[in-house]
C-alpha cells in the first residue's frame, strides 16, 4: 500500500513521486486529446507549454519560500539550500579547465534532488491554477476533465494544460503562467505555445504525412508503415522462408499444398492472419514468380506470366474436370518432350495459353521479385513495399523551393505552412471569430492575410525589396502566390544563386512571422533595420558553413554578402 504524498496532493503531477507513474499521466492525455481532429464534439483547448531553461532560472529566494512554506524543517531547509547556491562553474577550453564561477539561480542538471525539488516549484503552479480557476466563474473546463477539475497534467518538467475552447478560458491560464512567472523566475518559451494557441494549426494532419515531395513534412503514415511490415511475413510465405513461424503456416494454415492466395478467412483466425489475408489483392500484382524450372511456382494461383494468375481466367471446376489438381506446380504442366500438357479445347477456350513461353531452364530455382508501381523487378525491402503502397497525391511545383539540403529546419517548416496558406493569419481567425477590430500588426490599418502580412504591408515590404538587393532576382512579382509559383519554377537546380534566393525567402518569411508573434504575444517590437540585419546574419551564417566550388560565380554572389565561401578543393 502506497502512503498518500504530503506535499504534492494534486493529481496533475505523476514523475517523481512515490506510488506514482507518469504513464497514467500519457494515457489520460492519449484519451483527452483523441478526437482533435474532427469538426464535430465540444470546443477545446490544450496547451503544451515549454518552460525556458527550467531547471537553470528557478529562483533560489523563491525555493527557500516554498520549502518553508511546505512544512520542512528549518534545518532541512538550509542544508537544501546550501546545496543549491554552493555550486560553482568551470570553463573548458582547448581541453583545459579554467577557471570557475559562481550561479545566481537554478537548480543542477544531474544532481539527485533537483528532481523533487522542481517538483514542488510546479505544485506552486497547480495552487495558483485551482485559485484561479476557482475564482474565474467565466473558466469553462476541457472535455472530459470538469469531474476531477483536471486543468493541467505536469510530466517533470513539461506541462500539458487544457481548458474550454473559450477566449475567456485561455486568458485564465495565461493569468495563472504569469504569476507563475513572477515568483518563480520560471518563463515559458511562448514561441513553442503558439502552435497550440492556434497559431500553427494544421487542419489536416494528413498533411503532414505526405511525403515532402507530394506537400507533406515526409513522416511515414504508420497504417501504411504497419502494411509495408505485414507484407514482409508475407513474403516470407510466399519464399518459404526457412523460419519456424512459415513452416507453421504450412504445416496448419496451408496444410495439403493449398496456395496462400487461395484459402479464405475464417472466424477463428487471429487478427494477424486476418491482417495478411486481407492484403492480398492490394500487393497480388507486386509479387511476380520468374520461373526457373518451374517446380517451386503455382501454375494457377502464382503471377508468373503477364496476363496474370491462370485462376482469373481458368475456375476450379475447368481444372478438376480436365483431371488436374489445384495444387500443381509449373513444371507439373510440362511433359517430358517439353511441351505443355493443356487440354485441346483449352487453348481454343483460353487463347491466352499458346502464348506463354514454357520453362526452359531445368537447373535454375524460380525466384520471387517484388513488381515496384513503375514496372520494374526489384529485390524486396520493406522501404520499397511502403513507397508503393502509400497513397500518391502528386507532385507539387514548390516542393524543392521549399525543401533542399542547404535549407534552416526552422525556415524550411515555416515556409512548408505558408505556401499552403496554413498559418493562422487573422483572415482565417476571422472565419470562426468575429472580430471587427483586427489589424495588421505592422501597419494597423488592414485584416492580416498571407498576401498582405509578407509583401503588401509597408513594413514587410520594405524588408523584402532590401533582401532582393542582395539577390538580383530580375522579374520578381508581387503577389503571393505568383512569387511562389516564380521561385519554384526558378530553382529546379542547386546553383549557389537558387540556394540564395531560396534562403532569403525562407528567412524573410519566417522572420515576418516571427515579428509578427512577438507584437502579439509579448508587445515587443523591432524596427525594418534590426530585422534585415538578422535576417541577413543567418544567412551569412548559413552561406559560411556550405561548402563550394571555386567559381566565379560563387566568388561574386559571396562578396556581396560581405564574406568568405568554404571553397572544396578538388585534388586531382
Amino acid at each position: 500500500m502506497t502512503t498518500k504524498p504530503k506535499c504534492i496532493d494534486n493529481i496533475n503531477q505523476s514523475a517523481f513521486i512515490s506510488g506514482r507513474n507518469i504513464q497514467d499521466n500519457i494515457l489520460v492525455a492519449q484519451e483527452l486529446l483523441r478526437g482533435y481532429n474532427r469538426k464535430g464534439g465540444p470546443k477545446r483547448c490544450s496547451l503544451k507549454i515549454d518552460i525556458a531553461k527550467a531547471y537553470d532560472t528557478v529562483s533560489w529566494v523563491f525555493l527557500e519560500t516554498i520549502l518553508t512554506k511546505f512544512g520542512f524543517h528549518k534545518k532541512m531547509v538550509s542544508w537544501i539550500i546550501t546545496c543549491v547556491t554552493s555550486s560553482a562553474f568551470s570553463v573548458c577550453v582547448n581541453g583545459g579547465i579554467h577557471g570557475y564561477f559562481k550561479a545566481g539561480r537554478g537548480l543542477r542538471q544531474g544532481d539527485p534532488i533537483s528532481p523533487y525539488l522542481f517538483t514542488l516549484v510546479m505544485e506552486v503552479f497547480t495552487l495558483l491554477m485551482a485559485k484561479n480557476v476557482e475564482s474565474a466563474s467565466e473558466f469553462k473546463y476541457h472535455a472530459g476533465c470538469a469531474e476531477l477539475k483536471l486543468t493541467h497534467l505536469c510530466f517533470a518538467d513539461d506541462l500539458l494544460v487544457l481548458c474550454y475552447g473559450s477566449v475567456n478560458s485561455v486568458k485564465v491560464i495565461k493569468k495563472s503562467l504569469e504569476e507563475f512567472s513572477k515568483v518563480s523566475g520560471l518563463a515559458s518559451n511562448m514561441s513553442k505555445v503558439l502552435c497550440f494557441l492556434g497559431i500553427l494549426i494544421l487542419e489536416n494532419r494528413e498533411e503532414y504525412l505526405r511525403l515532402k515531395s507530394q506537400g507533406g513534412l515526409g513522416l511515414k503514415n504508420l497504417s501504411d508503415w504497419n502494411e509495408a511490415l505485414l507484407v514482409k511475413h508475407i513474403w516470407n510465405i510466399i519464399n518459404k522462408k526457412e523460419s519456424l513461424w512459415v513452416k507453421w503456416v504450412y504445416a496448419v494454415k496451408l496444410k495439403g499444398g493449398r496456395s496462400f492466395w487461395d484459402i479464405d478467412n475464417e472466424y477463428s483466425d487471429s487478427s494477424l492472419w486476418k491482417s495478411l489475408l486481407d492484403l492480398r489483392d492490394k500487393i497480388r500484382p507486386h509479387i511476380r514468380h520468374k520461373i526457373g524450372n518451374g517446380n517451386n511456382t503455382s501454375i494457377w494461383y502464382d503471377w508468373w506470366h503477364e496476363s496474370g494468375p491462370l485462376c482469373n481466367i481458368i475456375s476450379r471446376r475447368k481444372i478438376h474436370e480436365a483431371g488436374f489438381v489445384t495444387t500443381m506446380n509449373v513444371a507439373d504442366m510440362v511433359t517430358t518432350n517439353g511441351r505443355w500438357n493443356w487440354p485441346d479445347d483449352w487453348v481454343n477456350q483460353y487463347p491466352i495459353l499458346a502464348e506463354i513461353s514454357r520453362p526452359t531452364d531445368s537447373d535454375t530455382r524460380d525466384k520471387v521479385v517484388w513488381k515496384k508501381n513503375n514496372g520494374k523487378d526489384v529485390e524486396f525491402s520493406v522501404s520499397i513495399v511502403w513507397e508503393d503502397l502509400k497513397e500518391n497525391t502528386g507532385d507539387v511545383h514548390w516542393s524543392k523551393l521549399v525543401w533542399y539540403s542547404q535549407g534552416i529546419p526552422s525556415n524550411m517548416f515555416i515556409l512548408w505552412l505558408a505556401v499552403q496558406e496554413r498559418l493562422l493569419t487573422q483572415d482565417r481567425i476571422m472565419v470562426w471569430n468575429k472580430d471587427a477590430n483586427m489589424r495588421c500588426y505592422f501597419c494597423k490599418e488592414y485584416v492580416e492575410s498571407h498576401q498582405h502580412l509578407f509583401f503588401q504591408c509597408k513594413y514587410s515590404n520594405n524588408v523584402w525589396k532590401e533582401m532582393l538587393k542582395k539577390n538580383s532576382i530580375q522579374g520578381m512579382p508581387c503577389n503571393w502566390r505568383d512569387i511562389i509559383a516564380f521561385m519554384s519554377s526558378n530553382c529546379s537546380n542547386n546553383t549557389i544563386a537558387n540556394v540564395v534566393g531560396k534562403l532569403v525567402l525562407g528567412a524573410k518569411v519566417y522572420y515576418i512571422w516571427q515579428e509578427r508573434n512577438r507584437r502579439y504575444v509579448c508587445g515587443e517590437e523591432r524596427s525594418e533595420k534590426v530585422l534585415i540585419e538578422n535576417i541577413s546574419e543567418v544567412i551569412k551564417l548559413r552561406l559560411m558553413g556550405l561548402k563550394v566550388k571555386d567559381t566565379a560565380k560563387v566568388k561574386e554572389v559571396y562578396k556581396k554578402w560581405g564574406i568568405q565561401p568554404n571553397i572544396v578543393v578538388k585534388i586531382e
